[in-house]
């Protein structure tokens, strides 16, 4: 049976590989909605990565605005949301 903190750190592993696979123009996308709802917190990301927190809404709905070119919705589901209901 995976753990809580084992999906959380998957959960973490996936959005280190999706955002490594970005182009350029992604980084300048995003770095044009600072101050907006895609927010990313640093924060979120430690929790995830530390397996001490889940992922927040606000964490997947930026990621699904930032990676909606190099992943389907379905597949940030399977990773930041299912596992965690």
């Amino acid at each position: 049976m995976i753990t809580q903190i084992s999906k959380r750190k998957q959960a973490y592993s996936f959005i280190v590989n999706k955002i490594k696979k970005l182009k350029a123009s992604d980084y300048y996308r995003l770095n044009k909605t600072v101050g907006d709802d895609n927010y990313i917190s640093l924060g979120d990301l430690e929790g995830l990565k530390n397996g001490t927190s889940d992922p927040t809404p606000e964490l997947v709905i930026s990621l699904k605005h930032l990676l909606r070119d190099s992943a389907i919705a379905a597949e940030i589901d399977k990773y930041l949301v299912q596992p965690f209901k």
